[in-house]
């Protein structure tokens, strides 16, 4: 259930790239995977503006996948770059973003303050 709080999981539980995984336990640590590689961990642990108890759940699995894709990438080819990417959105600050933009794009904020 807690796969399916926090990624949106629905129906089989599924790895990040759609294909079933067989229980929703390896699904959770697939995905949480993902949103370490995403910077969400860093996020609430490093005392950026989200906390686990402000994120907003579920997160948006499109998001995860691509910000842990790019920041990969610009770990091994912008080193420099990574280092300035930005903490999550703060609730306050997410809030005020919510009647001005699509919804979908809240999970970009909500990852790295819409860098």
């Amino acid at each position: 259930a807690h796969s399916r709080s926090v990624f949106g999981l629905v129906g089989a539980p599924e790895d990040p790239q759609g294909n079933a995984c067989g229980s929703w336990s390896r699904a959770f640590a697939l995905w949480s995977e993902v949103a370490r590689g995403a910077g969400i961990k860093k996020a609430m642990c490093e005392g950026g503006g989200t906390t686990a108890t402000s994120m907003r759940l579920p997160l948006q699995k499109r998001w995860l996948l691509l910000w842990n894709r790019l920041r990969r990438w610009l770990t091994q080819n912008a080193p420099e770059i990574e280092k300035t990417l930005q903490h999550a959105a703060t609730e306050e600050a997410l809030a005020l973003l919510e009647p001005t933009v699509n919804e979908a794009l809240v999970g970009l904020w909500q990852i790295c303050d819409g860098q």
